[in-house]
């Protein structure tokens, strides 16, 4: 599952060079916004993190169902939009998130997008965004399986459900 149009030129961000998720926000929206693809470069001492995050320009608008997305920071989750979760059930809401082996109608069934929205404080110094980031990857690897999913950055908050008329 693709969410980018992969011809568009890759512009590479180290996530030190930026001061908080504020800043964040505002690269990823001016880089995509210049029709080019963002990714965030994380170093740790033991690996290199390479995080494409999903389109992200005020012009464009992701569709996606409530049971598509969990909404995660630094001390709980939401699924579909109401239900909160500490931060220590990451590992458990991850793999009903991108598995969803007991076809629970609260996550996405698996030909549904699978996608996981990071939101910090605007505030919040770089650090607490790359500690969220690592703690979410270190907890999908360990349940070592092999998932498509995206992740968002965003720092409005769980929008209300829009209507169709």
């Amino acid at each position: 599952m693709s969410f980018r149009d992969l011809s568009r030129e890759l512009i590479e961000v180290d996530i030190d060079t930026i001061s908080d998720f504020k800043e964040l926000i505002e690269v990823t929206e001016k880089i995509d916004c210049a029709g080019q693809i963002v990714i965030f470069k994380m170093e740790t001492d033991q690996k290199i993190y390479k995080i494409q995050p999903l389109q992200n320009c005020a012009y464009i608008s992701l569709h996606y169902k409530r049971n598509e997305i969990i909404h995660v920071n630094p001390d709980s989750i939401t699924v579909n939009k109401k239900i909160k979760f500490p931060i220590d059930s990451l590992r458990v809401v991850l793999d009903n998130h991108l598995q969803n082996r007991n076809n629970n109608p609260i996550y996405p069934s698996s030909d549904e997008k699978k996608l996981i929205s990071i939101n910090v404080a605007n505030d919040k110094n770089i650090d607490e965004t790359k500690k969220l980031l690592l703690k979410i990857i270190t907890e999908y690897n360990d349940l070592n399986i092999t998932t498509n999913f995206a992740f968002m950055f965003e720092n409005k908050g769980i929008l209300p459900e829009q209507t169709l008329e």
